[in-house]
């Protein structure tokens, strides 16, 4: 015989037929016949409730038990205990069925009137079950007792985790079972086949999350790479700008020198009576410069202010002209360096 707590936290909370009362507060009774009868106190509680065991809301109706519990069969109430008739009766009970039910003085004191119920079950030993313990006959004083037999064997109400024994889960169950020969639920192939697919969806999640995990990752990686590129292009592009601001002005300083080069030869080709009639420059240079090689051989004391012609030549020294154009540019510095000697 298993040892109940009538306030194990499995059912302590469960209302005590139906009062307010609960088992864990009120149901000492139904937990020692839960002991005897071999169930638990909730199903012995169900049990009391479908057969109309309960009065007044949950005091036990004695006679009743058996029609909620065919195994055990009320014999006798008393309510005193006082001499040794009743230590006898108490003791053919547990020697019949291993336990007698016995009334107690739960706070022992007399005129308090504070019932409690325990299983007494023989060598001065019984089962309390407000503290779900072992103890001494002697810890409490008895004050009445009931006898109840066992007739058959235990027999629980609990079929494939329904209980038998409520009458309105019997019918929710009656219901969904008509519900299903009607064809309005599905039958347990159907059951399997949508089981089934849901299953495999949930690993086609499970799959699609892991690729999405594993593309994030990649995203982010991506992202790392992609920024660390646009930090080099902008750094690039900061060069750049450097680079083409040095190529802009060199071009600017290039087109100053090309054209301070222009004016230069257009005043040595009217100095030289030369027409300007020539488009690319290299040709109207090669012109000048022959025509004053002709002109330093057929005048070899020339004249000239030597100063004009010195500025001429520093002029000339400080131009940036491009690198095709630099043997023309010292050609002319090295003829006026003659002419300029010469003179």
């Amino acid at each position: 015989m298993k040892i109940l707590n009538q306030r194990d936290s499995k059912w302590s909370g469960i209302k005590l037929g139906t009062s307010d009362t609960t088992i864990g507060s009120h149901g000492c009774t139904i937990t020692c016949i839960a002991m005897a009868s071999g169930l638990e106190p909730p199903e012995v509680n169900n049990r009391f409730n479908s057969n109309n065991v309960y009065s007044n809301g949950n005091l036990v109706t004695w006679t009743k038990i058996q029609a909620a519990i065919p195994w055990l069969q009320f014999e006798w109430r008393n309510y005193d205990y006082n001499d040794e008739l009743d230590n006898q009766r108490v003791k053919s009970a547990i020697d019949k069925n291993g336990f007698c039910l016995v009334e107690v003085d739960f706070d022992r004191i007399p005129s308090t009137n504070d019932r409690h119920w325990v299983l007494y079950i023989g060598n001065g030993q019984m089962y309390d079950p407000w503290y779900g313990t072992q103890k001494s006959t002697s810890y409490y004083p008895a004050v009445g007792y009931a006898i109840i037999n066992k007739v058959g064997e235990p027999q629980s109400s609990i079929y494939r985790g329904l209980d038998l024994s409520n009458q309105e889960s019997m019918k929710v169950c009656v219901d969904d079972h008509l519900k299903i020969v009607e064809g309005q639920l599905v039958d347990k192939s159907q059951y399997e086949a949508v089981k089934g697919k849901l299953e495999k969806s949930e690993e086609r999640v499970g799959e699609l999350s892991q690729q999405l995990g594993s593309a994030n990752g990649t995203i982010k990686a991506l992202t790392e790479k992609i920024e660390s590129q646009n930090n080099i292009i902008g750094e690039f592009q900061k060069e750049d700008a450097v680079q083409i601001k040095t190529l802009r002005d060199s071009y600017d300083a290039q087109k100053i020198a090309e054209n301070r080069l222009s004016d230069l030869l257009w005043e040595l080709e009217d100095s030289l009576h030369l027409p300007h009639t020539a488009d690319d420059m290299v040709e109207r240079i090669s012109v000048a410069v022959g025509a004053l090689q002709s002109v330093l051989r057929q005048n070899d004391h020339l004249q000239t202010k030597s100063t004009d012609l010195e500025k001429e030549v520093k002029r000339l020294n400080a131009l940036r002209m491009s690198i095709d154009k630099q043997s023309t540019k010292s050609l002319i510095i090295y003829l006026l360096g003659r002419l300029l000697k010469r003179s």
